[in-house]
């Protein structure tokens, strides 16, 4: 009898860890997809505007519609994230259970932003505004 309940408690834990691992596998692959559609989401916005700021962790553009939009780092108790900020206004959150980040000018028109999930994985692009090109880099 005793065997046979340890054998069911060991198929328990065998399914439970099973579920666990799937469920971590599926959370990396959000991850990547996150990353992905914010970039794409980014690039778009970012080849229609003009940089006008680049700090550590934040930066600025400003579309044809004269508004400022600000991407940055954003802490509060309970999560770390990328959000947006239109004119100074708004929470817009768009990455979240972010590590670090950050953000750095490479050219009058483009900047390298590079990002950490708490899940380890980073991801890094260069970003180009209205009127930069590919050449303006100063990064290997």
């Amino acid at each position: 009898m005793s065997l046979f309940c340890f054998s069911l408690l060991l198929h328990g834990f065998s399914t439970i860890i099973n579920h666990e691992f799937t469920y971590f596998k599926t959370l990396q692959a959000s991850y990547a997809d996150d990353w992905a559609f914010f970039l794409i989401k980014l690039q778009r916005q970012s080849y229609r505007g003009e940089l006008v700021s680049c700090q550590p962790r934040a930066f600025v553009f400003r579309l044809a519609d004269g508004r400022d939009y600000r991407y940055e780092y954003y802490q509060n108790a309970e999560s770390q994230m990328i959000r947006l900020r239109i004119d100074r206004q708004g929470h817009q959150p768009q990455l979240m259970e972010v590590e670090d980040f950050s953000c750095q000018q490479i050219g009058p028109q483009s900047i390298h932003i590079k990002l950490s999930f708490k899940n380890g994985k980073t991801y890094q692009s260069r970003l180009f505004f209205k009127g930069g090109d590919r050449n303006e880099t100063n990064l290997p």
